[in-house]
């Protein structure tokens, strides 16, 4: 029996953009060799991780396109912070061959354990007919039955077609989901299937069972793990070059290194930034040029950008909040001591403070001889600023002066670019 290769993706996965993807070569690659495309492959589970907006589902979505092109079925779920449904992405996943396979097909890849299946999709009922009954029994016994009818059909079909199943922001994942992908993994030898789980970097919201899972799964032979990290100076060039329509020249270089030092290579900040700099004339482009049209010192953040921060924010304690906001107005870097003083933090406070906005990922220690914290991008200190109000940014400015002269430190730089108060 064989099945008709589908050109469709999952929903997520079909949507477009108008920036153009670059880099990511030497993580692309590897994820597309680990495809179980011949007909004698074995599975792998990858796990990919990154911050947020670091180019996880862009790259989901190329390897996507690259497994379709080689007859690979693409399966799609992603979890969520909010609406934390059990079995969520699998249910997806399974939902969407109900659209897919024909009625001979999905009956062959459910098998005996088609019953167990409509725990998760009550409509295979209603494509297939009755189905046993599933089984009554403890939790657990239930759970591992329903574990191993998943498994069995991902197996079935990947006798058919091998199979790409994604499961996007792992770090949500239901604890139930998350004992699934433990039982896929450890059985993924059986079948022609690649799972790829994505999931953030400190994650404040990420769940205590996520670490055990992954530490576990990091355990098993099969298993790959890769690392995005923002995208390098030849990259944002290319990214320059090919969104203006620019010639490779100094001027580009130049203006893709001033876009670097604010985004920090991140691909959401990147492209969030090009947007309103090309929606408001920041960038001049005319034959085959492109440059700022204002300083890069002068340039705000994006309203994307804003609402994002903003919302990451929302998350965090007032308190740690309030300090982010005084350090923002200090500058890109900043010492505990100095922070502390300007914001009229005790000790305890500020560490407190410090220690849940780097688990949150918006500031990082730098690494020396002294303790300094510095923002994880400029871009995103911007942001911080820009969402003060013009009388609460006069009045933390004019807390610098009094502070020069704190001991042992530089004469303190408040450099945040204009007041627009």
């Amino acid at each position: 029996m064989t099945i008709q290769v589908t050109k469709l993706l999952p929903g997520p996965l079909r949507l477009s953009t108008p920036f153009p993807f670059v880099g990511r070569s030497e993580e692309l690659a590897p994820l597309a060799a680990l495809l179980p495309v011949a007909a004698d492959g074995v599975g792998r589970v990858a796990l990919m991780q990154g911050e947020p907006g670091s180019g996880k589902t862009r790259l989901v979505r190329e390897l996507a396109h690259t497994a379709v092109a080689h007859g690979v079925m693409v399966l799609y779920g992603a979890c969520d912070a909010v609406v934390n449904a059990p079995y969520q992405p699998f249910a997806a996943s399974l939902g969407y061959l109900l659209s897919v396979l024909d009625d001979e097909t999905l009956r062959d890849c459910a098998g005996p354990a088609g019953g167990e299946l409509t725990r998760l999709v009550p409509e295979l009922v209603h494509r297939l007919g009755p189905l046993p009954a599933p089984v009554s029994a403890d939790p657990d016994t239930e759970r591992y039955r329903l574990h191993a009818g998943v498994t069995e059909f991902l197996t079935r079909l990947s006798q058919h077609q091998p199979v790409l199943l994604v499961v996007e922001d792992a770090q949500w994942a239901d604890v139930p989901s998350l004992h699934l992908v433990r039982h896929l993994a450890a059985a993924s030898s059986q079948a022609r299937l690649l799972l790829l789980g994505t999931f953030r970097d400190r994650e404040p919201q990420a769940r205590p069972e996520f670490s055990e899972a992954l530490a576990d799964l990091l355990r098993t032979d099969s298993v790959v793990r890769l690392r995005l990290s923002g995208l390098g100076d030849e990259d944002v060039v290319e990214f320059v070059r090919r969104s203006a329509g620019a010639s490779a020249t100094t001027e580009v270089s130049t203006l893709a290194r001033q876009i670097r030092q604010l985004t920090g290579g991140n691909p959401f900040l990147l492209c969030q930034l090009w947007r309103t700099l090309t929606q408001d004339h920041g960038i001049d482009i005319r034959d085959g040029r492109v440059q700022l049209t204002q300083p890069a010192a002068e340039l705000g953040s994006p309203d994307s950008v804003r609402d994002v921060v903003q919302h990451r924010l929302a998350r965090l304690l007032p308190t740690t909040t309030a300090l982010l906001e005084v350090a923002a107005v200090i500058g890109p870097e900043f010492e505990p001591g100095v922070l502390g003083e300007a914001a009229g933090a005790d000790g305890a406070t500020l560490g407190s403070a410090l220690e849940e906005a780097i688990r949150s990922g918006i500031i990082d220690d730098v690494p020396g001889p002294r303790l300094v914290y510095c923002f994880a991008h400029e871009l995103v200190r911007r942001a911080l600023y820009d969402r003060l109000p013009a009388v609460r940014r006069a009045q933390l400015h004019l807390r610098g002066p009094r502070l020069t002269t704190w001991p042992g430190r530089a004469p303190l730089t408040w450099a945040c670019g204009p007041w627009n108060v």
